[in-house]
């Protein structure tokens, strides 16, 4: 005949925001259970009561306003401490998840990105109605420059007038007879 083995040890569960503590090993067998986004901050701790019984108790609270909650009796330290223990390690592996926030971190950022967008957007169009409004003042302003009207060449007859133009007869008068035939 075969028998099995009870498994007497302590287990912790994170499920969903649930903590789930498992105790078969206590004086009596219990399973506790508790909301982690609801319950706020605390702390675990095994006392020894009058009778020499170790408690694994949860305490919050400050000042006149502690609550301790006694949670599972023992015979002995180790195994009160080992289930303290277990609390402890579940709670810091999900210290950085935070519990019962994830969909309020997801619309946060959701939010976030959304004010990003509009923002870019908004300076986007702002940067363009600036161009064009900086483009429509000076580009279409006259400028003031006083023209005066060109002067009326001057023929001159000299002949060793450089730059001033002179007339095609006065031009072909001073170079004299070159032999053109006609």
């Amino acid at each position: 005949m075969t028998f099995f083995k009870k498994n007497n040890t302590a287990t912790a569960k994170l499920t969903g925001n649930q903590l789930v503590l498992s105790l078969p090993d206590a004086m009596t067998p219990v399973v506790w259970m508790i909301d982690l986004p609801s319950s706020g901050s605390f702390f675990m701790r095994v006392d020894k009561d009058s009778n020499g019984l170790h408690i694994l108790q949860k305490v919050d609270g400050a000042g006149k306003n502690v609550k301790i909650e006694d949670i599972a009796y023992y015979s002995d330290k180790d195994p009160a401490m080992n289930a303290m223990k277990l609390i402890g390690n579940i709670q810091f592996d999900t210290s950085s998840k935070p519990c019962g926030r994830s969909t309020a971190s997801k619309i946060l950022k959701t939010l976030l990105s959304l004010l990003l967008i509009i923002t870019a957007i908004i300076g986007l169009y702002l940067i363009i109605f600036a161009s064009n409004t900086y483009n429509n003042r000076y580009s279409n302003t006259p400028v003031n420059v006083a023209q005066t009207p060109p002067a009326a060449p001057t023929i001159s007859n000299d002949p060793d007038a450089v730059g001033v133009p002179l007339s095609a007869d006065d031009f072909l008068n001073q170079r004299g007879n070159t032999g053109l035939p006609f």
